[in-house]
């Protein structure tokens, strides 16, 4: 039951709060949809209008709920990450984002990017140390994000997410090249009965062979953040070290789901071919799953199963529609947090029992899970590649499947006189689009 209550905790919202010194305001934003949604600002102790200080935007998790959270200053101000704000002098903003408005579309990504923008002309920040943050489905957000949105950041961090959830729910496809070698610091935990840590961990390995500057952990604990205060000076540092800076070197995979620009290269044309490039890695999925989702707005005792997934355990064990699961094993079936009481002590292909109750009568089903199933991230091949990175006074770039791509002067770290296009001498032409032979 321990693990039930820490999960509870850990969805809802952090059961301790933080008494805070600094400052909370309430604002809204009209967003792309037209709808105007909250978000919340709070200023450290320390905070002072002259002064600019970093800023970390915080993305919460169960982000696909029709409804926005009820009381959004009450969430924000139970947040364990006001203390580090304190203790690190930066600001917080929690956007807030429902079903339509994820951090995984248009309009979710929009929001974020607007919040951002108005709390900068209204407060003194420091533009080049904006952080993106979030836990569980917003720590998904967040390396949805880093792979496809990550101009405005200086790092990020992302806390009990998944890479296998932000390209499931992403409209953008994800690639590991185009985080283009932004920090992201990630925390995972080996109890969790959401994300098992050891898929988590062969995605996150993966990803780090693309990208030098991913910082990994993994903490014993649940679904939850309750290692928080233990890796605090450590995240105050990962903000203290970290500045947004225009890069040096660019890697953009792309196809027609991408945005075409990062910095000072816009790509304005590519083939429409996908090219012979493997991204993916394949992982096992062993984790118990029944397969079933449930009926919420039942109020008796169990579970009310809704529908089956394609190919359930439980609907081939001889469940219906309808049916309530009163017990999972030995453990009582009192709310939708119950299952996870049981499911992460079981493995795919383990023995299940389940006590339903149909039409007044306890049945008690036994079967097993489905087999352990392969599947993979990072699976989608690119239309084009591009790699451009400055040596001293020279512009090198490589490309496949591009037709043209544009350099934009002003943007430039620095002054360019030579410029490589696969392997040739060019003159170096600005501005304007140039053609590239594939």
């Amino acid at each position: 039951m321990k693990n039930i209550v820490i999960l509870v905790a850990s969805l809802v919202g952090n059961v301790l709060a933080y008494s805070q010194n600094g400052n909370f305001v309430e604002k809204k934003i009209v967003c792309k949809d037209s709808i105007e949604r909250p978000f919340v600002i709070y200023t450290p102790e320390n905070y002072q209008k002259d002064t600019q200080i970093p800023m970390v935007v915080f993305l919460h998790g169960a982000v696909g709920n029709p409804n926005l959270k009820s009381n959004p200053l009450y969430y924000a101000q139970q947040s364990n990450w006001l203390k580090l704000a304190d203790e690190g002098n930066f600001m917080m903003v929690f956007p807030f984002g429902q079903k339509h408005t994820t951090w995984f579309d248009a309009v979710g990504t929009d929001m974020i990017q607007k919040i951002q923008t108005a709390t900068i002309q209204e407060f003194s920040v420091n533009t080049n140390q904006v952080f993106l943050a979030g836990f569980s489905d917003g720590a998904s957000g967040v390396m949805y994000q880093y792979l496809t949105n990550n101009s405005s950041y200086a790092g990020f961090f992302a806390l009990c997410g998944s890479l296998n959830i932000a390209e499931k729910l992403g409209e953008i496809s994800l690639y590991p090249t185009n985080a283009n070698e932004k920090p992201i610091y990630i925390i995972n935990t080996t109890e969790d009965p959401l994300y098992p840590v050891n898929q988590i961990t062969k995605s996150i390995e993966h990803l780090q062979n693309y990208q030098p500057n991913v910082v990994y952990f993994t903490e014993e604990a649940s679904h939850d953040m309750s290692y928080l205060e233990n890796r605090s000076q450590e995240i105050i540092d990962f903000i203290k070290n970290n500045k947004k800076h225009t890069p040096f070197e660019i890697n953009l995979s792309l196809d027609e789901n991408v945005a075409i620009s990062y910095s000072w290269l816009t790509i304005n044309d590519f083939i429409k071919e996908k090219l012979p490039i493997d991204y993916s890695v394949k992982i096992i999925n062993d984790k118990a799953d029944f397969g079933v989702s449930y009926d919420f707005s039942y109020q008796g005792d169990g579970l009310k199963i809704k529908s089956f997934k394609k190919d359930s355990a439980l609907e081939k064990m001889g469940a219906k529609v309808g049916d309530v699961i009163l017990k999972m094993g030995e453990i009582a079936m009192e709310n939708g947090y119950s299952p996870f009481g049981y499911l992460p002590y079981k493995k795919a292909s383990d023995e299940a029992e389940v006590t339903l109750l149909r039409n007044e009568e306890k049945i008690v089903l036994k079967g097993t899970f489905n087999p352990a199933k392969e599947y993979s991230i990072f699976n989608k091949q690119p239309n084009a590649v591009i790699h451009a990175k400055i040596v001293n006074d020279e512009l090198i770039i490589n490309c496949k499947g591009v037709q043209s791509f544009s350099i934009h002067q002003n943007l430039l770290p620095k002054t360019i006189s030579t410029f490589i296009l696969n392997d040739k001498k060019m003159n170096a032409v600005f501005d304007t689009p140039i053609q590239c032979e594939n």
